[in-house]
C-alpha cells in the first residue's frame, strides 16, 4: 500500500494551482440514482466535511472496506477524520464515485494517483487508464511508477507504443530504464478473419480458415494461425481480451439443419498468440448468433443476438479466471446485428431501426444497469460498425438509399452527449461491407478492396494512403493483437 498522502505533498499540485476545481466546505451526496438510501457517515478532511454512504465507499475502496468491516473503531463512528488528505482532491474522488466523471488533466495526475492508490480505488485507476492521451501520458507513467500502480503503468507504456510505434518522438523524454521497457513492448497489429463469404461453403476451405495480420511495413497480410477444425466464424462473436482472441456462438454449419434453422455452434475457443495455441473454453449458457462480443475490465460480454428466428434480450458475462459465464442485466429490448464497443469504462450498443432511427444504449458494469444515451433520426442504409477513441463513438455505415459506394460517419461524444458527423471517404462495395479497428489514434477500415487508414486529429478523420486489402472475399472481422517476435508454426496455404 502506498504511504498516506500528506497535505504538504500537494501544496504545489492542488492547493496553489488555479486550474484545480474549487471545493465545498460541506457537501452531502445523493445516492438514490445508485439505489442507495440516506447517507450514513461524515468524512472530514481538515475544514471540509462530506456526508456520504458507507456501502459505496466499501464497494469502491479497499481502504474503506477494511475500515468498516475489520472491527476498527471507525466502523462504529458516524464521523471519521482523514488526516493528511487534500480536501479538494478527495472531493473530486467522491464526485467520481457518484457521477462517473473525473477530469484527468496533467496538473492533477500526481494528486489523484497518490490519493487513489492509498485509498485503493480501482475504478479511479481504470478511469485514468481510459483517459490517457498525449497530454497526460508522461505524467501518468511517472507517477504510476512512483505510487506503484503497476496496471496503470503498463497501460501508459502500451499507449506510448501504440501511438509512437518506433519511438522516434518519445524516447528522448524517457529515462534509460523507461526507454528499455518501451523498446521491449510488443507491437500491436491489425488482425482479420473472414466472417462471411460470397459462397458460404468456401468458408470451410483451408484458405478461408486463416487468421491473418497486417504487416504495415511490407503492406501485406501475413498468416498468423488457422482456425481449429471445429470452429466456425459464421455470425459468431469475436473479441480480444488480455491479448487473447476469443470466438464463441454463431452457426456451426450451413449444411446441418435443425427445425429448418442452421445448427448453432456449441463450442467456444481461445487463441493465445504468445503460445501460438488454441484451447476450448466453456460455451455460453444461451446459444446465440449475430450478437456483439465486447471485452471490458477483464471480462467478456455477449450481448443480444438471435436464436433461431427470435431476437434475444439476454446478456452474459465471461470471467476467464474461473472459465464461467453468468447472466447480467438484459438489454432494454431484444436486439441482434447491432454494433457495440467500449468507451470510458462503459459498453455502448448502437441499434439501428430502419429506416431512420439510431439508438445508443450504455451499460455500466459498476451498477449493472442499461440506460438510453441518445437517439439520432436520419435516413440510413444497413451495414454499420462502431469504434471509439477517447470519449467519442464513431458509427460508420453505408450511405442512405442503398448507396454502397460511400460511407457516412456519425459521431457521438459521450461526455457532451452531442452528435456530429464526418464526411465518409471510403469506397465500399455492395455485399462486401468493411469493418474497422483502432491502433493508437489510427482507424483502419478494411475489406477486400483495400485497407484504408485514417488518423484521428481533433475528432476529424484525416485519410492516409491506402494499403493492401484483406485477401479474402466477404466481410472481414477486424481486431488487434500484440504479437511476439518469433517464428510461427506453418499454417496451410
Amino acid at each position: 500500500m502506498a504511504g498516506r498522502p500528506t497535505r504538504q505533498a500537494y501544496m504545489s499540485s492542488s492547493d496553489e494551482e488555479p486550474d484545480m476545481p474549487k471545493s465545498s466546505l460541506v457537501k452531502t451526496y445523493d445516492g438514490s440514482h445508485l439505489g442507495l438510501g440516506r447517507p450514513d457517515i461524515w468524512l472530514c478532511t481538515g475544514r471540509q466535511r462530506f456526508r456520504t454512504h458507507k456501502d459505496l465507499l466499501a464497494t469502491e475502496s479497499d481502504y474503506f472496506r477494511a475500515m468498516f468491516e475489520s472491527g476498527m473503531r471507525e466502523c462504529k463512528q458516524e464521523e471519521v477524520d482523514l488526516e493528511g488528505f487534500s480536501g479538494r482532491v478527495f472531493e473530486l474522488l467522491l464526485d467520481f464515485l457518484y457521477t462517473g466523471k473525473l477530469s484527468v488533466k496533467k496538473i492533477m495526475i500526481e494528486a489523484l494517483l497518490a490519493h487513489a492508490s492509498f485509498l485503493q480505488m480501482r475504478s479511479v485507476m481504470e478511469h485514468i487508464k481510459y483517459r490517457l492521451d498525449n497530454e497526460n501520458c508522461m505524467e501518468v507513467l511517472t507517477y504510476s511508477e512512483v505510487y506503484g500502480v503497476s496496471d496503470l503503468e503498463d497501460s501508459a507504456y502500451r499507449f506510448l507504443k501504440d501511438h509512437f510505434k518506433n519511438g522516434e518522438d518519445i524516447l528522448g523524454k524517457l529515462k534509460y530504464e523507461q526507454q528499455e521497457r518501451f523498446k521491449g513492448q510488443l507491437r500491436r497489429y491489425l488482425v482479420g478473419v473472414g466472417t462471411h463469404a460470397v459462397d458460404v461453403t468456401s468458408l470451410y476451405d483451408d484458405q478461408y480458415r486463416l487468421i491473418q495480420y497486417f504487416d504495415e511495413d511490407k503492406d501485406t497480410w501475413e498468416k498468423l494461425t488457422a482456425l481449429p477444425s471445429d470452429c466456425s466464424t459464421i455470425s459468431s462473436g469475436i473479441a480480444v481480451l488480455n491479448n487473447k482472441l476469443y470466438i464463441t456462438g454463431g452457426q456451426a454449419d450451413f449444411h446441418k439443419v435443425i427445425s429448418q434453422f442452421p445448427a448453432m455452434q456449441d463450442k467456444a475457443f481461445c487463441y493465445d498468440p504468445a503460445a501460438d495455441s488454441w484451447s476450448e473454453i466453456t460455451p455460453m449458457h444461451q446459444q446465440r448468433k449475430s450478437f456483439s462480443l465486447v471485452a471490458l475490465d477483464g471480462k467478456l460480454y455477449a450481448i443480444g443476438g438471435r436464436f433461431g428466428d427470435y431476437a434475444l434480450q439476454t446478456v452474459e458475462v465471461y470471467n476467464p479466471r474461473t472459465d464461467t459465464w453468468d447472466f447480467v442485466s438484459p438489454l432494454p429490448y431484444a436486439s441482434s446485428d447491432h454494433a457495440a464497443t467500449t468507451c470510458a469504462g462503459h459498453i455502448y450498443v448502437c441499434v439501428w431501426h430502419p429506416p431512420n432511427t439510431t439508438d445508443i444504449y450504455r451499460y455500466s458494469p459498476r451498477t449493472d444497469r442499461w440506460e438510453m444515451k441518445a437517439t439520432l433520426r436520419r435516413t440510413h442504409s444497413y451495414g454499420h460498425c462502431m469504434v471509439s477513441y477517447r470519449d467519442v463513438l464513431y458509427v460508420i455505415r453505408n450511405g442512405p438509399d442503398a448507396d454502397f459506394l460511400r460511407c457516412e460517419i456519425d459521431c457521438f461524444n459521450v461526455t457532451t452527449n452531442q452528435w456530429s458527423s464526418l464526411k465518409g471517404h471510403y469506397i465500399n462495395r455492395r455485399g462486401c461491407l468493411f469493418k474497422s479497428a483502432i491502433i493508437g489514434n489510427t482507424v483502419y477500415t478494411v475489406n477486400k478492396l483495400m485497407t484504408l487508414p485514417y488518423t484521428i486529429d481533433n475528432e476529424q478523420w484525416v485519410c492516409q494512403p491506402s494499403k493492401a486489402g484483406f485477401p479474402r472475399s466477404g466481410t472481414t472481422n477486424c481486431f488487434t493483437l500484440c504479437l511476439p517476435k518469433k517464428p510461427r508454426k506453418e499454417v496451410p496455404e
